[in-house]
């Protein structure tokens, strides 16, 4: 992905990850990432940067160090 290429946005992910926890009853692990696009600026210039995260409290394996 660039600043001026485009990607689907999934608006009610919740359904997804339910079918996909129907779909395969062996999963043990599901991540919801947020991702987006920022301009920084500054009084010496800007730059395009990717904004990537997680909520660390719904992963309890990442927040153990597993």
């Amino acid at each position: 992905m660039t600043s001026s290429s485009g990607g689907p946005v999934v608006t009610e992910y919740a359904k997804v990850i339910e079918a996909v926890k129907k779909s395969v009853p062996e999963m043990e692990s599901l991540v919801h990432r947020g991702r987006g696009w920022a301009k920084i600026i500054s009084d010496s210039g800007s730059t395009q940067a990717v904004i990537t995260g997680i909520e660390i409290k719904k992963r309890a394996r990442l927040s153990q160090g597993h």
